[in-house]
């Protein structure tokens, strides 16, 4: 019959509480792995998001100034003159009695209320 002994010598178990323990550890060491890779890439992608939006912000600062140039260009009293020659206007000065010159009140009165003065009564 056999006895209820534990054997001495030979294979030695190993405990079920280190064995969990390095398990958990391992599996937490590869989570943090896995999420270090995952914030990585996230940062990856925002960055390249990041120099984009920059560079369509330049271009877009680029074509304002182009186009504030332009502009400056256009309104030059000879262009402005050329463009209705082009298009058949003709414009002059008006006329003394046509001048209506407009100035605010200075003292008391209805705020922002304007007085007219032709040219004629100068």
């Amino acid at each position: 019959m056999k006895s209820n002994r534990r054997r001495h010598g030979g294979f030695r178990t190993v405990d079920t509480r280190i064995v969990a323990f390095v398990a958990a550890m391992g599996f937490i060491c590869a989570g943090g792995a896995f999420l270090n890779l995952a914030l990585r890439n996230s940062v990856s992608v925002i960055s390249r998001d990041i120099k984009k939006l920059e560079r369509e912000q330049k271009a877009i600062a680029d074509d304002i100034q182009r186009e504030k140039t332009n502009w400056a260009a256009m309104i030059t009293s000879e262009e402005v003159e050329g463009a209705l020659r082009r298009h058949g206007i003709h414009m002059e000065n008006p006329r003394g009695e046509r001048i209506v010159n407009l100035s605010r009140r200075r003292s008391g009165g209805n705020v922002g209320a304007a007085t007219t003065e032709f040219a004629s009564n100068r």
